[in-house]
């Protein structure tokens, strides 16, 4: 299952092994409403920077459609085999997604895709033998992009270059990649101090440890806010 909230966090979007979207009212747990969403398990899910919208990465294909309706938006085949993940960047016009080889689940992704929203066409291809790409976080301007490979390699990229530097080498276990409103990219996990889980935060870009805290239940993934 994949899941996700809208911007202002009153609806959350699922996708399930059915194939699915069902959008819950987050306040009463109630289903709003649900919509066909494709054949495949899903790679990723993302809405749209003003709610309108919600997409599914899923096989080989990108689909949205309108949260209010569910009329498609976009359908885009993609280029380079099947969706790992997916985020839509806050300007609204772009597409990133991690994709590996098809019908190979537990296969890296190592490629890092960009596609134009409205024309459905590939605009950057980036590809790396050491990363995978497991899960993308826009910065707030769209021009970067934080790759997060869980307990691999995490890596910033500037979009409009393509170039690619690595970060968070001091974090083993960077489950979690997101940015601040103001452009700083941050990594989060869980790690075992004295037998008992912390969650450290550190500053992508410097490596510099900003807070830990424990973790009050074990879990894998902590979320941004």
């Amino acid at each position: 299952y994949k899941m996700e909230f809208n911007p202002d966090g009153t609806l959350l979007a699922t996708y399930g092994e059915d194939g699915a979207v069902r959008l819950w009212n987050s306040e009463t747990g109630e289903l709003a409403r649900i919509f066909v969403g494709a054949d495949s398990p899903s790679g990723g899910i993302a809405w749209s920077p003003d709610g309108a919208a919600i997409a599914v990465a899923a096989g080989t294909k990108i689909r949205a459609w309108q949260a209010a309706t569910g009329k498609n938006v976009c359908t885009i085949a993609l280029s380079h085999g099947e969706a790992a993940s997916l985020a839509w960047s806050p300007d609204g016009k772009t597409f990133a997604v991690g994709q590996r080889p098809i019908d190979q689940p537990e296969a890296p992704a190592r490629h890092l895709c960009l596609y134009d929203m409205d024309t459905g066409k590939l605009v950057s291809d980036r590809h790396r033998d050491d990363w995978s790409v497991e899960q993308i976080a826009w910065s707030p301007d769209s021009k970067q992009l934080l790759v997060n490979g869980e307990r691999v390699n995490c890596w910033l990229m500037d979009t409009v270059s393509g170039s690619t530097r690595p970060v968070g080498t001091k974090l083993v276990n960077h489950q979690t990649a997101g940015w601040t409103q103001d452009g700083v990219p941050m990594l989060a996990g869980p790690v075992e101090v004295d037998k008992k889980t912390v969650i450290q935060i550190y500053r992508a870009d410097t490596e510099e440890l900003l807070d830990t805290f424990r973790a009050e239940v074990e879990g894998e993934h902590p979320e941004w806010a």
